[in-house]
């Protein structure tokens, strides 16, 4: 059961080190899957509209290629086309891949397309104070103060794996 426990947490690690190394990335489902830059529900079931007319995912996703203007189209046209084609836009950074992208502790950060994009201008780039949240949260979680010192993705993976087992209990029982 450790191992199952394992392959879960290294994951994203793993596939952003076989999407980056692949050398056949065009029409590869898995790399497709991994380069999209939204991974939150954005567009799926509700959207919002400004004072002005621009049509957002959500709320938050400013970035004018993610945005549509209702007074030079349709709502439909909108919900149809435009939340499929923003949905699926990719990202082509390594520093993405090999920051955020396979970051373990993503889950206890606020990093997002939308708020990269309001803090520093890209939805693809790293905020730095969410990475300090992040740590602070995982070492509070963890009782373990090495992860306000380093690189999520660099630590190694017990630590991982504690932090896993501290925002899941439920997770502990299947590694022992």
């Amino acid at each position: 059961m450790q191992e199952q426990s394992d392959t879960l947490i290294l994951t994203e690690k793993v596939l952003w080190q076989e999407c980056t190394g692949c050398r056949r990335k065009e029409g590869c489902e898995q790399f497709e899957e991994f380069s999209k830059i939204l991974h939150c529900g954005a567009g799926n079931g509700s959207f919002s509209v400004s004072y002005n007319g621009i049509f957002r995912l959500c709320s938050s996703l400013w970035h004018p290629d993610m945005t549509y203007d209702l007074r030079n189209g349709l709502l439909k046209e909108a919900w149809e086309v435009v939340v499929p084609e923003v949905r699926n836009i990719r990202s082509s950074s390594k520093e993405f891949f090999s920051t955020c992208k396979s970051c373990p502790i993503i889950n206890l950060c606020m990093w997002c397309a939308a708020h990269a994009h309001l803090e520093n201008g890209s939805p693809e780039t790293r905020v730095s104070w969410f990475c300090e949240v992040a740590k602070a949260r995982a070492a509070e979680l963890t009782g373990d103060p090495r992860w306000l010192t380093c690189e999520p993705w660099e630590m190694e993976l017990p630590q991982q794996r504690a932090l896993h087992d501290a925002i899941e209990p439920s997770a502990r029982d299947r590694h022992e």
